[in-house]
């Protein structure tokens, strides 16, 4: 079970970026690299975890790193605040949340 969580992980940041593409084709700004190295970043995060620690929430009301991955998969899909903040708003989205990931993975 615990190598399928790296499995998971890895099809949502294949997820993450055809959300990308799209926001990318929708938008007609040029965050393309951003957007992949944000994901080769979470790429490496999830990569270097422990499998049994991908799905472990650190506190009651804080989610694990595979939950705020799929949070994020499915918030960049929707694109609703593409016309009014940009590509920089789901850069820095994605980047909080990394950090959120990081601190969910005990700091790695």
């Amino acid at each position: 079970m615990p190598r399928d969580l790296h499995n998971l992980a890895r099809k949502l940041v294949r997820s993450l970026e055809r959300s990308h593409r799209q926001l990318v084709a929708a938008s007609g700004e040029d965050a393309a690299s951003e957007l992949a190295d944000l994901r080769r970043d979470w790429l490496a995060l999830l990569d270097a975890a422990p499998a049994e620690a991908l799905d472990r929430r650190p506190g009651p009301d804080e989610w694990s790193a595979l939950e705020l991955l799929g949070h994020l998969v499915e918030h960049d899909g929707k694109r609703e605040e593409l016309a009014s903040k940009g590509t920089s708003h789901y850069v820095e989205h994605g980047r909080e949340h990394l950090e959120q990931a990081r601190r969910a993975l005990g700091g790695q």
